[in-house]
């Protein structure tokens, strides 16, 4: 706009002084309708291009306000949130380690050590399996919980390390090669429904039939 207006004042002192320019139609043209626009309203600017221009948008529509209404940012910031929420996994946390009490199952005075050694740490919120069983689970048997369970949180029910039977695939055989053979038939079902995974009176650990 500076330019111009710049242009158009050097050409108005030039033919004051009577110094012959040539200019072509076109560039005398272009030069007044510069002119018009920039010191027209705008209705006027707007009746002066759509004179010479198609197309040209009505002073209106430049300056029509978009209703937010319906559309406002805490109802974005809400569907973005639900929307998260629906997306992320289900997170399941011990419960000292969900409500921070972290020297329920930590040395206040050892940094990473735990109050007590395994199983005993766990016995003391949870059942003692070694009084509930004849004959328990591998790792129960050994004390060794966090062998299938995270202390502190999992995707996984009951904390597990692992999903359903991957968790037990990670020690056994999987169902292809197991005896006997009618475990291959039972490929889609879960170990646990027939196999307590802490202890039970048989060895196999298979749950008592009622």
């Amino acid at each position: 706009m500076a330019l111009i207006r710049s242009a158009y004042t050097d050409l108005w002192i030039r033919l004051n002084k009577n110094i012959s320019v040539k200019l072509s139609r076109t560039n005398m043209a272009f030069l007044f309708l510069c002119t018009l626009i920039v010191a027209c309203s705008p209705n006027r600017r707007f009746t002066v291009l759509s004179f010479f221009f198609d197309g040209v948008p009505e002073p209106s529509a430049s300056t029509q306000v978009i209703s937010t209404d319906s559309l406002s940012s805490q109802s974005i910031y809400a569907d973005s949130a639900s929307a998260m929420i629906a997306m992320s996994p289900t997170i399941y946390n011990h419960y000292p380690y969900q409500e921070k009490e972290c020297l329920f199952c930590h040395d206040e005075n050892a940094v990473g050590e735990m109050a007590y050694p395994e199983p005993d740490l766990c016995y003391a919120c949870h059942e003692d399996y070694t009084y509930v069983y004849l004959n328990l689970h591998g790792p129960v048997d050994a004390g060794y919980c966090t062998q299938c369970h995270d202390p502190h949180s999992s995707k996984n029910e009951k904390l597990t390390l692992l999903p359903g039977n991957e968790l037990c695939f990670y020690c056994h055989v999987s169902f292809e090669n197991t005896t006997p053979d009618f475990h291959i038939e039972l490929e889609d079902e879960h170990c646990i429904d027939c196999h307590n995974p802490h202890g039970e009176g048989e060895l196999t650990a298979l749950h008592r039939l009622n």
